[in-house]
This record gives structure tokens, sequence and C-alpha cells, in this order.
């Protein structure tokens, strides 16, 4: 008995309802910069996957090293300089000049040393031959323009230094006083 006259007592429901509590505003909007944050890493990171694994290396113009530049063996194609000591061959094959180690374009003579690699082969035909080894995603070996070592011709021009680890001192006699001024990275120290 007691049980009915409790419901009894109850005030009858008059169509009100509390108000749903939401997350302020601000962690509202913050949440879905976090998914489409969470989205764009994952994309990148899937993307540096596969062009690690080789997936795009067959499909040209989409930044994979092609399977001719893993091997050992001579290259030949219409270059591009990228930076002082780097350049990439027929737009997909990026090849690192052994021995070569110039500043990178936000160092001091960075700039100079890339308009010099642009005047000196963009859009003209080379010739590299591979040693095999690979660094980061670029084929690594000594380019020739006509002839004319273009590893050489930075190191000489004083916008790059020799490598000595690398290059076995092959430029050593081409690099002019004036060259020591510019950044000697630690990895081309003799070890």
């Amino acid at each position: 008995m007691a049980r009915i006259e409790w419901f009894k007592r109850r005030k009858p429901f008059h169509g009100f309802r509390p108000k749903k509590r939401r997350l302020p505003y601000w962690i509202r909007r913050l949440g879905w910069k976090l998914g489409v944050l969470a989205f764009m890493a994952l994309v990148i990171f899937v993307g540096h996957f596969l062009e690690r694994a080789g997936s795009f290396g067959r499909l040209p113009g989409l930044g994979g090293a092609s399977n001719v530049a893993s091997a050992t063996g001579t290259i030949s194609g219409i270059a591009y300089a990228i930076d002082g000591d780097t350049i990439r061959i027929d737009g997909r094959t990026k090849i690192r000049l052994s021995g070569v180690a110039a500043p990178e374009k936000n160092e001091r003579g960075g700039y100079e040393a890339t308009d010099f690699m642009k005047r000196l082969i963009n859009g003209k035909s080379v010739r590299c031959e591979l040693d095999g080894t690979r660094t980061y995603d670029r084929a690594v070996g000594i380019c020739f323009l006509g002839g004319r070592d273009i590893g050489e011709a930075v190191i000489a021009a004083g916008l790059a230094r020799d490598c000595p680890r690398y290059s076995h001192g092959r430029y050593r006699a081409v690099e002019p006083p004036g060259a020591a001024s510019l950044a000697f990275p630690p990895y081309c120290n003799d070890q």
C-alpha cells in the first residue's frame, strides 16, 4: 500500500524535460579538428610507408625512385638540380653526388651552390655512374656533363667541399682555400 501512495503523490509530467548537457563549443570544434589532423597524419604515414616499400617506384612522376637507380651501373637523361649536391634525372630518379658536401639551401652558401648547379645542368643530358648505395631516397654516384665531372665543377667553383669519407680524396686538389669557410658536415670525416 505504501508503494501506491508514493506513486499517487508524484507530480504529473507537464512536458518539461531537462536540457541535455552539451560540451562547450570550443571542445566540440577541437574534436573535429583533431579528427582531421589524425586523418592527415594517417595519410602521410601510409604514403611514406608505401614510398619506402617501393610501391610508387614503378609509377612515373610520383616521387619514388626508379628500379634503374637502385642498381649499380650507368644512368643517363635530362637533369635538373635539386640543390648543390643532388640532381634529378628524367623527373624521377634522385642522385646524390658522391664525395660532394654542398651547403643546404638554408645554410650560408646554399642558395649560391643550388643556383650554380641549376645554371650548369638544368635541361641538359648527363650521365651518372652509380655505385649501388643509397642515402635517404637517393641513389649515389658520380655524374658527368659532356665528360666533365659535375661534383668537381661545383667544388672547383668554391661552392661545395670535398667529402673525404666518400670521395677518398678525389676532389681534394680542386677544392679552393676559400671553400674552408663553408659548413663541413661531420659525416664527411675519414673514419
